[in-house]
């Protein structure tokens, strides 16, 4: 005997989801939607970000040395400077200076970090070696009036002596200095260059039209851990130096991470009075003074008054 298939019954006949739509189009929109409570946004983040660790990346990063950081930074900006035309060179960047200008900078600063370092002899007089604008200027004016090729090719020489001369500095990366009369280690030195130098090739990126260069995430690791540490040092310059208080920084994306620091110079982290959610290549924009920490897109739960003073304090690590 053949076994018999029952027959459906309605209620088990499949639903026609097409066709009941509209029904239920028609339902939802006699449906009240109740707002959720104002509450329930602060405590979803900061569940969300109480379960990652403090000091740790949200995904394994592969660590570099800050000497491989400052030569993939200086041979990005050497790839975006090898397709700049003439006309190129003509575009205003910041401060009024010409890409050309800012190459002229970046020249004058380069080859005063080879003469601090003690590879070669002081190019000329450095008596505004505290004005890191101001040192470069005749370097800027020149350059501006030069042929680009000329430019171009002066500031690629210099690289090129730099970066034969940065692997002797993995043995020296803890050994203290003075840049623009304020005292470094070589490892934090060489981490400032590398976000000086990214900063300046997006600017050059901007002023020609060119995708931004985004740095890997070992090197975006490197400066975001340098920019969260040096919050005390900001919010001391800026006379904000709230004691025995700490910040959570939450940054989200490639090379972010969260870091419970103290917000007083010297002082030892405690539980956060205030956790800051936002993204880590903008909070990196907002630390070299390319967005104003007004517009920076960022979830403060805590005291907004101490959250507005740590987004002003992260702007000083470029002054």
């Amino acid at each position: 005997m053949q076994p018999t298939t029952p027959t459906p019954t309605p209620a088990d006949e499949p639903i026609d989801d097409l066709a009941s739509a509209p029904a239920a189009a028609e339902l939802l929109a006699l449906a009240s939607a109740e707002p959720p409570p104002a509450a329930l946004r602060g405590r979803v983040l900061e569940a969300a970000t109480a379960a990652r660790a403090a000091g740790r990346p949200p995904v394994a990063v592969d660590e570099i040395s800050p000497v491989e950081s400052f030569r993939r930074t200086l041979a990005d900006l050497g790839r975006l400077v090898a397709t700049l035309t003439p006309d190129d060179a003509t575009s205003p960047t910041i401060d009024g200076w010409t890409v050309a200008g800012l190459l002229g900078h970046l020249t004058a600063i380069e080859e005063h970090l080879g003469a601090t370092l003690g590879w070669w002899p002081e190019a000329g007089p450095i008596e505004q070696e505290h004005d890191h604008r101001g040192m470069t200027l005749p370097a800027v004016h020149a350059a501006q009036s030069a042929p680009f090729e000329a430019v171009r090719a002066r500031w690629a020489e210099v690289v090129e002596r730099v970066t034969h001369q940065l692997p002797r500095l993995e043995s020296r990366l803890d050994e203290p200095g003075v840049f623009h009369g304020i005292d470094f280690s070589i490892r934090s030195l060489l981490i400032a260059r590398s976000f000086e130098v990214w900063t300046h090739s997006e600017d050059i990126a901007r002023a020609v039209g060119r995708p931004l260069p985004v740095p890997d995430v070992a090197r975006l690791r490197l400066m975001t851990d340098a920019a969260v540490r040096a919050l005390p040092i900001g919010m001391l310059l800026t006379g904000r130096e709230p004691r025995g208080r700490s910040v959570r920084i939450v940054l989200t994306g490639d090379g972010g991470g969260a870091w419970v620091q103290p917000l007083e110079l010297g002082g030892r982290a405690g539980p956060p009075d205030l956790t800051l959610v936002t993204d880590a290549v903008e909070f990196c924009r907002v630390a070299a003074m390319r967005t104003r920490a007004a517009d920076l897109e960022c979830s403060v739960i805590g005291d907004p008054e101490l959250g507005a003073d740590v987004l002003a304090a992260v702007a000083v690590f470029a002054a």
